[in-house]
Protein backbone atom coordinates (compact mmCIF):
# COMPACT_ATOMS: atom_id res chain seq x y z
CA UNK A 1 0.00 0.00 0.00
CA UNK A 2 1.48 3.36 -0.99
CA UNK A 3 0.94 6.56 0.89
CA UNK A 4 0.85 9.98 -0.70
CA UNK A 5 3.42 12.38 0.61
CA UNK A 6 2.01 15.86 1.23
CA UNK A 7 4.37 18.86 1.03
CA UNK A 8 3.73 21.27 3.90
CA UNK A 9 3.96 25.01 3.27
CA UNK A 10 3.59 27.45 6.15
CA UNK A 11 2.21 30.96 5.46
CA UNK A 12 3.17 33.55 8.09
CA UNK A 13 3.35 37.31 8.49
CA UNK A 14 1.75 40.13 10.41
CA UNK A 15 -1.99 40.64 10.73
CA UNK A 16 -3.79 42.37 7.85
CA UNK A 17 -1.05 41.51 5.35
CA UNK A 18 -3.23 39.43 3.01
CA UNK A 19 -2.08 35.92 3.95
CA UNK A 20 -5.54 34.35 3.71
CA UNK A 21 -6.42 36.02 0.39
CA UNK A 22 -3.12 34.88 -1.11
CA UNK A 23 -3.41 31.36 0.37
CA UNK A 24 -6.93 31.00 -1.07
CA UNK A 25 -5.81 32.22 -4.48
CA UNK A 26 -2.58 30.22 -4.71
CA UNK A 27 -4.19 26.97 -3.53
CA UNK A 28 -7.10 27.63 -5.92
CA UNK A 29 -9.61 27.46 -3.05
CA UNK A 30 -11.14 30.69 -4.28
CA UNK A 31 -11.24 32.30 -7.71
CA UNK A 32 -13.14 35.37 -6.51
CA UNK A 33 -11.44 38.69 -5.87
CA UNK A 34 -10.33 39.02 -2.24
CA UNK A 35 -12.85 40.63 0.09
CA UNK A 36 -12.25 44.26 1.09
CA UNK A 37 -13.52 43.42 4.58
CA UNK A 38 -10.86 42.22 7.01
CA UNK A 39 -11.63 38.96 8.74
CA UNK A 40 -8.78 37.76 11.00
CA UNK A 41 -7.68 34.14 10.88
CA UNK A 42 -8.27 32.36 14.17
CA UNK A 43 -5.32 30.09 14.87
CA UNK A 44 -4.45 28.26 11.64
CA UNK A 45 -6.35 27.10 8.54
CA UNK A 46 -5.07 24.11 6.58
CA UNK A 47 -5.74 24.13 2.83
CA UNK A 48 -5.10 20.85 1.04
CA UNK A 49 -4.64 20.82 -2.72
CA UNK A 50 -3.06 18.99 -5.62
CA UNK A 51 -1.04 20.91 -8.17
CA UNK A 52 0.87 20.08 -11.32
CA UNK A 53 4.47 21.14 -10.87
CA UNK A 54 7.08 21.43 -13.58
CA UNK A 55 10.52 20.63 -12.23
CA UNK A 56 13.74 22.30 -13.48
CA UNK A 57 14.67 19.08 -15.35
CA UNK A 58 11.45 19.38 -17.38
CA UNK A 59 9.53 16.59 -15.61
CA UNK A 60 5.99 17.51 -14.68
CA UNK A 61 3.51 15.71 -12.42
CA UNK A 62 0.90 16.31 -9.76
CA UNK A 63 1.91 16.65 -6.11
CA UNK A 64 -0.07 16.93 -2.88
CA UNK A 65 0.35 20.06 -0.74
CA UNK A 66 -0.86 21.39 2.59
CA UNK A 67 -0.82 25.16 3.00
CA UNK A 68 -0.98 26.18 6.65
CA UNK A 69 -2.37 29.72 6.79
CA UNK A 70 -1.36 30.97 10.22
CA UNK A 71 -2.79 33.94 12.08
CA UNK A 72 -0.36 36.82 12.33
CA UNK A 73 -1.59 37.68 15.81
CA UNK A 74 1.03 37.35 18.52
CA UNK A 75 -1.74 35.85 20.68
CA UNK A 76 -0.95 32.55 18.93
CA UNK A 77 2.83 32.76 19.27
CA UNK A 78 2.92 29.92 21.81
CA UNK A 79 1.57 27.55 19.11
CA UNK A 80 4.23 28.45 16.52
CA UNK A 81 6.62 25.59 17.41
CA UNK A 82 3.80 23.06 16.82
CA UNK A 83 3.05 24.61 13.42
CA UNK A 84 6.66 24.22 12.29
CA UNK A 85 6.80 20.41 12.31
CA UNK A 86 7.48 18.92 8.85
CA UNK A 87 7.47 22.30 7.08
CA UNK A 88 9.20 22.20 3.69
CA UNK A 89 8.39 25.73 2.52
CA UNK A 90 7.78 29.07 4.17
CA UNK A 91 5.92 32.02 2.69
CA UNK A 92 6.31 35.31 4.56
CA UNK A 93 3.56 37.72 3.48
CA UNK A 94 3.95 41.40 4.36
CA UNK A 95 2.79 44.85 3.31
CA UNK A 96 5.94 46.62 2.07
CA UNK A 97 4.88 50.06 3.32
CA UNK A 98 4.10 48.74 6.82
CA UNK A 99 7.02 46.38 7.33
CA UNK A 100 10.58 47.23 8.30
CA UNK A 101 13.54 45.04 7.44
CA UNK A 102 13.95 44.29 11.17
CA UNK A 103 10.33 43.03 11.31
CA UNK A 104 11.02 40.63 8.42
CA UNK A 105 14.10 39.43 10.30
CA UNK A 106 11.90 38.56 13.29
CA UNK A 107 9.62 36.38 11.12
CA UNK A 108 12.72 34.74 9.65
CA UNK A 109 14.19 34.09 13.12
CA UNK A 110 10.88 32.74 14.45
CA UNK A 111 10.21 30.31 11.59
CA UNK A 112 12.93 29.79 8.97
CA UNK A 113 15.90 29.69 11.32
CA UNK A 114 14.55 27.05 13.77
CA UNK A 115 13.56 24.86 10.81
CA UNK A 116 16.93 25.22 9.10
CA UNK A 117 15.22 26.25 5.86
CA UNK A 118 17.41 27.22 2.92
CA UNK A 119 16.95 30.30 0.74
CA UNK A 120 15.09 28.28 -1.86
CA UNK A 121 12.52 27.15 0.72
CA UNK A 122 11.55 30.74 1.61
CA UNK A 123 9.33 33.00 -0.47
CA UNK A 124 8.81 36.64 0.47
CA UNK A 125 5.51 38.05 -0.80
CA UNK A 126 5.28 41.84 -0.61
CA UNK A 127 1.51 42.26 -0.87
CA UNK A 128 -0.13 45.63 -1.49
CA UNK A 129 -3.60 45.45 -3.11
CA UNK A 130 -3.82 49.26 -3.15
CA UNK A 131 -0.74 49.61 -5.34
CA UNK A 132 -1.34 51.19 -8.73
CA UNK A 133 2.07 50.24 -10.07
CA UNK A 134 4.02 47.02 -10.33
CA UNK A 135 4.23 46.60 -6.58
CA UNK A 136 7.10 47.33 -4.24
CA UNK A 137 9.37 44.77 -2.66
CA UNK A 138 10.82 46.94 0.09
CA UNK A 139 14.05 46.38 1.99
CA UNK A 140 14.96 42.90 3.21
CA UNK A 141 17.55 41.85 5.79
CA UNK A 142 20.76 40.20 4.51
CA UNK A 143 19.59 36.78 5.79
CA UNK A 144 16.72 36.90 3.27
CA UNK A 145 18.51 38.62 0.38
CA UNK A 146 18.81 35.38 -1.64
CA UNK A 147 15.26 34.15 -1.01
CA UNK A 148 12.70 34.41 -3.77
CA UNK A 149 10.85 37.75 -3.61
CA UNK A 150 7.67 38.74 -5.40
CA UNK A 151 5.50 41.85 -5.30
CA UNK A 152 1.76 41.18 -5.34
CA UNK A 153 -1.13 43.52 -6.01
CA UNK A 154 -3.77 40.75 -5.89
CA UNK A 155 -7.14 42.35 -5.25
CA UNK A 156 -6.14 45.67 -6.81
CA UNK A 157 -8.80 47.56 -8.71
CA UNK A 158 -6.20 48.62 -11.30
CA UNK A 159 -7.32 46.34 -14.13
CA UNK A 160 -4.37 47.37 -16.31
CA UNK A 161 -1.87 45.62 -14.04
CA UNK A 162 -4.02 42.76 -12.70
CA UNK A 163 -3.30 40.29 -15.51
CA UNK A 164 0.43 40.98 -15.53
CA UNK A 165 0.59 40.73 -11.73
CA UNK A 166 -1.38 37.48 -11.68
CA UNK A 167 0.88 35.96 -14.35
CA UNK A 168 4.04 36.99 -12.47
CA UNK A 169 2.60 35.74 -9.16
CA UNK A 170 1.66 32.33 -10.60
CA UNK A 171 5.04 31.99 -12.31
CA UNK A 172 6.84 32.68 -9.02
CA UNK A 173 4.44 30.26 -7.24
CA UNK A 174 5.34 27.46 -9.65
CA UNK A 175 9.07 28.08 -9.12
CA UNK A 176 8.55 28.00 -5.35
CA UNK A 177 6.50 24.77 -5.50
CA UNK A 178 9.25 23.07 -7.54
CA UNK A 179 11.76 24.07 -4.86
CA UNK A 180 9.48 22.74 -2.10
CA UNK A 181 9.06 19.42 -3.95
CA UNK A 182 12.84 19.15 -4.45
CA UNK A 183 13.39 19.84 -0.73
CA UNK A 184 10.84 17.17 0.19
CA UNK A 185 12.53 14.65 -2.10
CA UNK A 186 15.94 15.42 -0.59
CA UNK A 187 14.55 15.09 2.93
CA UNK A 188 12.92 11.70 2.21
CA UNK A 189 16.05 10.37 0.50
CA UNK A 190 18.20 11.45 3.44
CA UNK A 191 15.85 9.70 5.90
CA UNK A 192 15.91 6.54 3.76
CA UNK A 193 19.72 6.55 3.73
CA UNK A 194 19.81 6.98 7.52
CA UNK A 195 17.39 4.07 8.02
CA UNK A 196 19.36 1.82 5.68
CA UNK A 197 22.68 2.64 7.34
CA UNK A 198 21.38 2.18 10.89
Amino acid sequence: MSTTFSHKILVVGPTKSGKTALANFLSEHSTKAPSKTYSPTIGTRILEFEKGVKMPNGDSRNYQFEMWDSSGSLDYQSSWPALQADTLGLIIVFHPARMESSDLLEWYQSFAQPLGLTDRQIWLLAHDPMSRGNGELGEVPPQLARSQRTASTLGSSDSENVDADTTALMSAWNVFLAQVVASGTEKREKLEREVLSA
